[in-house]
């Protein structure tokens, strides 16, 4: 309990600190953006499988952008894995993306997912390349030492409807294995969006197989 607790009150200090740093220079960085995110959602669905045991559960981020191409966050979800591992997953990352046209860009990041309960942290690279319809990305986990690519599209249907369409491969150096996920966005405003739809999972597990999900999402 006093490792959870420790483990807690560094990642709170970590996303305090960034925070605050983020908020200090915002103003003084005229090129910059800091906005924040939160998340009703009925499943946590990670490359197709369920993280929080088909409950719902809260999330809520907030991110910094700057002309650069620099951008740095924090992200946190409530979590489930079994009866004896739960609590708060929290992510701290940043990255860079560069401009290579009006429509292409290549972006890299790196995340550190860390869990208040008995799961190991991990550190996970990313590169990809991002197009105003798709993304192609590939990531690999240091430490699980697992390999991902997903290719991820979004088309418009109307100005608050899109259609949007995932597939990913898994390389864990003994399996491979692929999800996919189908789902539409309505954009009920400025701030507050909505989506539906249907993911699946070639491993068809209980906790990886074919799920309807759906979300509020509020940004500001």
């Amino acid at each position: 309990m006093i490792g959870i607790n420790k483990l807690v009150q560094s990642n709170l200090l970590n996303i305090a600190l960034l925070s605050s740093f983020l908020g200090i220079a915002s103003p003084v960085l005229a090129e910059s953006d800091l906005s924040y995110n939160a998340a009703v959602v009925s499943h946590y669905l990670w490359r197709g499988f369920d993280l929080n045991n088909e409950n719902p559960a809260l999330q809520g981020g907030l991110d910094y952008e700057h002309d650069s191409g620099f951008y740095a966050g924090a992200w946190a979800s409530q979590y489930e894995f079994d009866e004896e591992d739960d609590g708060i997953e929290i992510d701290i990352y940043v990255g860079y993306s560069l401009a290579l046209n009006d429509h292409f860009s290549v972006d890299a990041s790196i995340n550190s997912y860390q869990y208040t309960g008995s799961t190991d942290s991990s550190i996970e690279w990313k590169i990809g390349l991002v197009h105003d319809r798709f993304e192609l990305n590939y990531f690999h986990d240091q430490d699980l030492e697992t390999d991902y690519i997903e290719l991820n599209a979004n088309y418009p249907i109307t100005e608050q409807f899109s259609a949007n369409a995932h597939y990913g491969i898994n390389d864990d150096g003994d399996d491979n294995y692929n999800d996919y996920s189908l789902f539409v966005n309505y954009a009920i405003s400025d701030m507050w969006e909505a989506n539906l739809g249907y993911s699946n999972h070639e491993l068809d597990t209980q906790f990886a197989q074919g799920t309807i999900f759906a979300g509020v999402f509020v940004y500001f």
